[in-house]
């Protein structure tokens, strides 16, 4: 009687012990960084990254290969799906992006000549860019001005609250300082902050820089915020008058093709940020999703939602400045 019990013991036993190797669910599966989208233009090939691990660089290597490609290998990371495609202009002739091994990404670059690339991480946007040479843009001799105003800010202006605690201040200037780099890369585009650290700016003062500066665009970043708890975490551009009606609609087609989320233009005669702005080509103030909204919050949080959203903001600047505004 005994021994059949202690036979029976140690077959449970060792069943547990089987099923706990076994199930991915009861041990940790190491995380990897995932490649995502790539993107060529002005002699430079920027690769989006989502890092494994928050703020840490993932690991990478590069080298040249024959026939004038060059390639980088990222480390313990996944391919959201392979790319292969061809670039008319530039020195980068193909781009392709395929799983090299189980553990590593590879991105190989076609290029039309003999050419040594630099290679950069920008921790702050989770990307590579591999630079060939200078800007291939034309600067007209004029400087186009962009405000970028991070809602809120300081004690007296926190903005909305999510249900975990994030401020929409933290939110906003993380998402302008992102903007900032972006356009920072541009020798026709100035860019200025109507803040760079938590501080209250009224809405007077806001008025004064885009005068001051002789401001072209101004651009109100935000989260939103309803009392109804899950509401439809959207994106929502606002205008006041028909001068920022197209800027509105730039932004809101880019951040729609970006974020793949719902997004709308509304006129709004009585926001009192962009009421009275004296931006030349318009003003617009953009909520970024509902902070109030827990699926939300957790997406604005999200540094690579983030650098998703700035990279938004300025394709549609971008796409304004080439076009005929004047």
């Amino acid at each position: 009687m005994k021994k059949d019990l202690i036979r029976k013991l140690i077959c449970f036993a060792a069943f547990i012990n089987l099923l706990f190797l076994a199930s991915p669910l009861l041990h940790s599966v190491p995380k990897k960084n995932t490649v995502e989208t790539i993107r060529y233009a002005d002699n430079k090939v920027i690769i989006n990254v989502q890092p494994a691990v928050r703020g840490k660089r993932p690991s990478y290597k590069y080298n040249t290969l024959a026939d004038n490609r060059f390639y980088i290998d990222i480390l313990d990371s996944r391919v959201e799906k392979p790319l292969d495609f061809k670039a008319s202009k530039g020195v980068v002739s193909r781009i392709r992006r395929n799983q090299y091994n189980n553990s590593t990404s590879r991105v190989v670059l076609h290029l039309r000549n003999n050419v040594k690339p630099k290679v950069k991480y920008i921790e702050d946007l989770s990307r590579f860019e591999i630079i060939f040479g200078k800007s291939t843009k034309k600067n007209s001799g004029r400087v186009f001005r962009v405000l970028i105003d991070p809602g809120h800010g300081g004690k007296l202006s926190p903005g909305a609250v999510g249900p975990a605690g994030t401020k929409e201040k933290d939110i906003t200037l993380s998402i302008a300082k992102k903007l900032q780099s972006l356009l920072g890369d541009r020798d026709d585009v100035q860019v200025f902050m109507t803040r760079k650290r938590d501080q209250y700016i009224s809405v007077s003062s806001r008025r004064y820089l885009s005068k001051k500066y002789g401001i072209d665009l101004f651009i109100s970043i935000h989260a939103n915020s309803h009392k109804i708890k899950y509401i439809n975490d959207q994106v929502e551009v606002y205008y006041r008058d028909s001068k920022g009606k197209r800027l509105a609609s730039l932004v809101r087609n880019e951040l729609r093709s970006e974020l793949g989320r719902k997004s709308e233009v509304r006129r709004h005669p009585y926001a009192t940020v962009i009421r009275n702005n004296p931006a030349r080509y318009g003003a617009v103030l953009v909520e970024t999703g509902y902070l109030s909204n827990p699926h939300g919050e957790k997406r604005l949080r999200n540094g690579n939602y983030q650098s998703k959203i700035a990279k938004g903001l300025y394709d549609s600047i971008e796409s304004f400045i080439n076009s005929s505004y004047h």
